[in-house]
């Protein structure tokens, strides 16, 4: 019971903090999860999405595959790899960052690479927590990050008597970033040090249930999700969000900029 009231605690003090920064900025992302199970060790699965922009009109944001393979240790613990492949829709910026163009889609690719984790264990018949770590490599680099480590806690809630089998879930994850672009800070001296934006600057928290739209397929289930995602600073890495005075221009702006949103998501998953 301690434990549950804890988690609930938590949960709810992240809706507090994000209501008292509201943002305009919402997505909807629209996925598709199968996952192959080779025999009673290894797996295999795939994770597609599209992020649209709906405050722009639902222009096209990014899209993403994953390929993973994953190993069951024993009845709680797994691991995994994973590869990604990301187009993103190409910015003006990229042309001084990475020296490239568009491809002809007007798209920019990017590589990732991860290894993780997951541990999942039941609170009791209805509850069931996962707690997931993973350590990912991008390339090319991203601004704000080449290396990014996170941490997913989820937590799942099933009763045989909900129609369609439905399940409510709430989740959280938590990134460090480290190895972005080098960018100059002041050090504790009042000197100028050049260097990445390394430390803990984002969370995300999604809420959403799963059910069986049609209850005899056993391998299909829909997920719909509301979700929202923040970043910030901390005292014990370097900033983003930073204001600066442009070297030609003599006019203020802002370097790295918070990517605040809200997200609207819809999965179907089919479990073979």
């Amino acid at each position: 019971m301690r434990v549950r009231i804890v988690l609930i605690v938590l949960l709810f003090t992240n809706f507090v903090v994000y209501t008292q920064d509201l943002t305009n900025n919402q997505k909807l992302w629209l996925s598709n999860y199968t996952f192959v199970k080779l025999n009673s060790r290894f797996s295999i699965d795939n994770f597609y999405v599209t992020s649209y922009d709906l405050h722009k009109n639902n222009r096209f944001g990014f899209a993403q595959t994953d390929l993973g393979l994953n190993y069951r240790f024993n009845k709680r613990i797994r691991f995994f790899i994973a590869y990604s492949f990301s187009q993103f829709r190409f910015l003006n910026s990229y042309y001084k960052r990475y020296d490239r163009e568009p491809n002809s889609m007007g798209y920019m690719g990017f590589h990732r690479f991860g290894f993780g984790t997951q541990y999942s264990y039941k609170i009791n018949r209805n509850f069931r927590v996962l707690n997931k770590v993973v350590a990912q490599l991008y390339t090319p680099r991203l601004q704000k990050y080449k290396y990014r480590y996170m941490h997913v806690f989820t937590l799942n809630y099933r009763h045989r008597k909900l129609p369609f089998k439905l399940r409510p879930f709430a989740q959280s994850f938590l990134y460090y970033y480290s190895g972005g672009f080098n960018y100059d800070y002041k050090n504790e001296e009042g000197e100028v040090d050049s260097a990445p934006p390394n430390g803990l600057h984002r969370y995300r928290v999604r809420f959403g249930f799963s059910f069986k739209p049609v209850p005899n397929m056993k391998l299909l289930t829909l997920k719909a999700y509301y979700g929202f995602q923040q970043e910030f600073n901390t005292p014990w890495g370097n900033d983003l969000n930073v204001k600066r005075i442009g070297t030609y221009t003599g006019n203020m702006f802002t370097d790295m900029k918070f990517n605040n949103y809200t997200i609207w998501g819809l999965q179907l998953n089919l479990i073979l």
